[in-house]
């Protein structure tokens, strides 16, 4: 960073823990089971190729429908004002033979419905594998701050221990320099790991 060697070089916030995981596992699972969207979507999807089969299969029965209309016509050469014309009636049509398009569509539903089912369960089993591998990952961090804690509180009592033997006159100063740089080693591994989780 080309500065000099005087400046003292710190960071502007400090690096902690922000907070503890509180749930368990299987409440982890659940809480990713009900806010990712992606299970919502195969659900809609199977229910969208149920209605469709349905439609499908619709094709060959009978159809029923009812109509009715009114009209009011005026001819300019009559002198006898507006007529009025009521019509209504109904219609009633029945495919015979569709040449088993309605039942290939209905089976390609069917196929359709399967489909978003097993896509369901695989999305269902790859959300819950991906929280599993995080939250034993957050455990494994967590246990890596407390060896790296322990280490540093090691670490600063040789140090102590170092500084008292060479005032003492029974230790050297290299017992010294080499206590500080591995206090300065376990701080820089406790502040990984407590970034690590940060970073996940």
């Amino acid at each position: 960073m080309n500065l000099p060697p005087l400046v003292d070089i710190s960071a502007a916030d400090p690096i902690v823990v922000a907070d503890l995981w509180n749930l368990s596992l299987e409440d982890s699972i659940i809480n990713a089971f009900r806010n990712r969207a992606e299970l919502e979507q195969q659900l809609v999807q199977r229910e969208i190729s149920q209605q469709q089969r349905r439609v499908a299969l619709s094709a060959t029965g009978p159809q029923v429908g009812l109509f009715a209309a009114y009209n009011v016509d005026n001819n300019l050469t009559q002198e006898t004002g507006f007529d009025d014309n009521f019509s209504f009636g109904a219609q009633f049509n029945m495919r015979l033979f569709d040449g088993g398009a309605a039942r290939a569509n209905a089976d390609q539903e069917e196929f359709n419905i399967a489909s978003a089912e097993v896509q369901f369960a695989s999305t269902r089993d790859n959300i819950r594998f991906e929280v599993e591998q995080a939250y034993l990952n957050l455990q494994a961090s967590f246990a890596n701050i407390q060896t790296a804690s322990l280490a540093l509180t090691q670490a600063s009592e040789s140090l102590r221990l170092a500084r008292l033997r060479f005032q003492a006159g029974v230790g050297i100063q290299s017992d010294v320099l080499r206590a500080q740089t591995q206090l300065t080693q376990a701080e820089v591994n406790r502040l990984q790991a407590v970034r690590a989780i940060t970073d996940r």
